[in-house]
């Protein structure tokens, strides 16, 4: 597994293209850290990742941020309070 791969795939993706997104590779495992935009470009760069030849395991650090205000992952921001 080729830690340039994953970095190249993420960039390709619309979704996570312009992210602000780490990739450390140890062994099989995978982490992301980082920030992107919306829950989906979390879950995309996370499969992403794990369809990386050889990923035994993918640790997704990567925080949402929507108008640079993370949320929580369980939390659903009403888009008044964002601007």
């Amino acid at each position: 597994m080729e830690l340039e791969d994953i970095e190249s795939a993420l960039k390709r993706n619309w979704a996570v293209s312009d992210a602000d997104i780490k990739v450390f590779v140890s062994g099989s495992e995978v982490t992301l850290n980082g920030n992107v935009g919306s829950l989906y470009g979390k879950d995309e760069a996370g499969r992403i990742a794990w369809n990386a030849p050889g990923v035994w395991a993918v640790n997704n650090n990567l925080k949402v941020e929507y108008y640079g205000r993370q949320i929580d992952k369980n939390e659903r921001p009403v888009l008044s309070e964002l601007m």
